[in-house]
């Protein structure tokens, strides 16, 4: 269940910008609505890479950072 709600949040983050703009005013708030815990709602609140890894989410890392920080510029 973690995983998909982990996964449904990264997917939100990268279409809807209402909700990118609304977590990036008030995590807490924008998170209120899925069935987190403690550690899930660390993790996307501070960008634990390691911790998506570790639930087998390694692949969102870029999608979650993109929806964030924008594209990276290739080398």
């Amino acid at each position: 269940m973690a995983v998909e709600q982990v996964s449904a949040v990264i997917d939100r983050l990268r279409t809807d910008n209402g909700f990118r703009v609304q977590y990036c005013a008030d995590p807490d708030e924008a998170l209120s609505r899925y069935a987190l815990d403690g550690d899930d709602l660390r993790a996307l609140k501070t960008g634990d890479g390691l911790h998506l890894e570790l639930m087998g989410l390694g692949q969102k890392w870029d999608q979650f950072v993109e929806a964030l920080c924008g594209p990276h510029p290739g080398p």
